[in-house]
């Protein structure tokens, strides 16, 4: 029945998904949450990911019900709380009429742009931007009436925007800051109490996403995101104003299809909404200079490459690191919807316009549902993935493995299912050391950012050249190809389809010692047979696995020049633990304590003094 919002081969079913039944099955399986992510990438961190799942309470859904549901129901109830926030800020802060106030949440439930996060699947943006509306009604609250009650709808909106996007908190954030600095010193309230409260907001939200704040803070310098410093390039990128515009006003006429295309493209407002905000602008008595002060910044910065201030922009290292120059539409997006229901406002006043009001109500409705449609009927792009006589072949081979298609022919989620490992994958953020020596394992090199290994522009290609002596060394047994492999190094299993399956005679075990337990936050390896100096494991290096000789006698865990770990064994050594610890772990459910203290006392001391 939602095949066209669960299956459209998109991030929800290629990366949200797997994440999501990943986390399930191995918190059933090992009763608690996997912090290492052993089933692509040959192993990634999963904690300081910033789509992890495991801190936004909404996704304990997923416990209880399968994924499929649980996503609709997510999406749905997310869509609620975000049309009810659009509503009361309608109806309660600009005093709109009752139908002004229902249109703005039409305009939000019904935009185009909230189509293309359906047909994407970026269920991320979602989720975040449907706490925007609650996190600017507690900026305005806070503003004018400060009290701790706007303080906690502050830190609740703000927490949830960052658990589910880091990007748009960010973003956001400063906007909620500029915001409510402007509206302080026009309104003459600049005054210590009422800052307090908005630090406070502040304060709380760091404390209630410190664990992954700060473990997204540590890991970062060492992603793949921080190489957008040396090479700095932020998307989409524009070929004119021409089509800039035409993604805003035409783009269903626009010969680029952008409906069809770039989905960070997709930034129509639709013609009557934009009409209406127009005509509210002009109706405006107050802050006009400052709408459109921020409706210009917003502009400067989406126009990405064509903005005349591009070349100042692309040096500041907060814009190249947010990689995706339109995620600040969000702000250009609410200031039209709330204008267009201002706008709607002003004519519902003069009584002999109700035929008028009317037409125009069903109008945009019709247009933004059709661009809707016309969103969401996209054709879906049918990636070739292995059948499952092929999964099947690979799910006989009893012994730990990783596997390679040199053109991603195993989905990230066909691998979780299937128990099967990955040296590709599609990530947020990878790994630097990793990440490097892709190009070794891949035998292609790339010099821009990318979210998946190999990238998929040298993917679609289809002639990728392996190093199947580095594979080897990264425990991959088997390599997958849609056409004939001449190498020496590989042994012929199976043509399945259109794909070629071969067996590397360079595959390497995990490790050199036996392995008794194999989890995502745990490995225990025998070395009772102690014939070597040193214990080499296939297990991609980061500075959070600790080894315990004995299961006790903490030892330094080295990276070798491929990335991979090895540690040096004492000659006593019956058996080596390697645990996952994250080290701002500790420290970050330590600040959650002291400000949950924090709040039971100040809620305490206020009941008392009956305020």
């Amino acid at each position: 029945m939602f095949s066209f919002i669960l299956e459209r081969n998109n991030d929800l079913s290629n990366f949200f998904w797997p994440i999501v039944y990943y986390t399930k099955d191995h918190f059933f399986k090992d009763h608690a949450f996997p912090l290492w992510n052993i089933s692509m990438l040959s192993g990634t961190p999963l904690l300081p990911d910033p789509q992890a799942p495991f801190f936004y309470p909404p996704n304990l859904v997923f416990l209880i019900l399968p994924i499929d549901i649980g996503f609709i129901l997510l999406i749905f109830l997310h869509l609620l709380i975000g049309s009810l926030g659009v509503f009361v800020i309608s109806r309660k802060i600009f005093n709109l009429a009752l139908l002004a106030s229902i249109f703005t949440t039409l305009l939000f439930v019904f935009s185009p742009k909230m189509a293309d996060f359906l047909e994407a699947g970026h269920v991320g943006l979602i989720y975040s931007s449907c706490f925007l509306p609650w996190l600017f009604l507690a900026v305005l609250k806070l503003s004018s009436q400060p009290n701790f009650r706007w303080t906690l709808l502050f830190t609740i909106s703000a927490s949830a925007i960052f658990l589910t996007h880091p990007i748009i908190f960010a973003l956001s954030i400063t906007f909620s800051l500029i915001i409510y600095l402007y509206l302080l010193i026009t309104s003459k309230k600049f005054a210590i109490k009422n800052i307090s409260f908005f630090g406070l907001g502040l304060l709380l939200t760091f404390g209630l996403i410190s664990i992954p704040l700060l473990s997204q803070i540590e890991w970062s310098p060492e992603t793949n995101r921080f190489l957008l410093l040396q090479v700095r390039d932020t998307y989409p990128k524009w070929g004119s104003f021409k089509e800039f515009g035409e993604s805003i006003l035409f783009p269903w006429l626009s010969t680029k299809k952008i409906f069809w295309g770039d989905s960070e493209k997709v930034l129509y407002l639709g013609i009557l909404p934009l009409v209406l905000a127009i005509y509210g602008f002009l109706k405006l008595k107050h802050h006009r200079l400052a709408i459109l002060i921020l409706l210009s910044g917003t502009l400067l910065i989406s126009l990405n490459n064509l903005s005349p201030i591009y070349f100042l922009l692309i040096k500041l290292d907060w814009f190249a690191l947010m990689r995706v120059a339109t995620r600040v539409w969000f702000v250009i997006l609410f200031l039209t919807i709330l204008l267009a229901g201002f706008g709607l406002d002003q004519l519902i006043k003069q009584k002999n316009l109700k035929v008028l009001i009317f037409c125009l109500l069903v109008a945009t409705l019709l247009e933004l549902g059709s661009s809707s449609y016309l969103q969401l009927s996209k054709p879906i792009n049918q990636s070739p993935f292995l059948s499952n006589e092929g999964i099947q072949l690979l799910k006989s081979d009893p012994a730990i493995f990783r596997v390679f298609c040199l053109t991603k022919c195993i989905s990230q989620k066909q691998a979780v299912v299937n128990n099967l490992e990955l040296v590709d994958g599609y990530d947020t953020l990878i790994q630097k050391n990793y990440y490097q020596e892709a190009w070794q394992l891949t035998g292609q090199y790339w010099n821009y950012y990318s979210l998946s290994i190999p990238p998929i522009s040298t993917n679609t290609l289809g002639k990728i050249n392996p190093d199947i002596k580095s594979l080897g060394e990264y425990n991959t047994k088997y390599i997958i190809a849609p056409f004939l492999l001449t190498d020496s190094g590989l042994t012929f299993k199976k043509q399945i389809d259109n794909y070629y399956i071969y067996q590397n005679n360079y595959f390497q075990t995990r490790s050199n010692f036996p392995i008794v337990i194999y989890s995502p936050n745990f490995i225990r390896l025998d070395t009772t047979k102690n014939t070597s100096s040193s214990l080499d494991i296939s297990l991609v290096y980061n500075p959070n696995w600790k080894a315990y000789l004995n299961g006790s006698i903490k030892t330094k865990v080295q990276q070798k020049p491929n990335a991979l770990s090895k540690i040096d064994l004492q000659p006593d050594t019956k058996f080596v633990d390697f645990k996952y610890e994250p080290s701002q772990f500790k420290i970050g459910a330590f600040t959650i304590l002291v400000v949950t203290i924090m709040v039971f006392l100040f809620t305490r001391s206020k009941v008392n003094r009956g305020i």
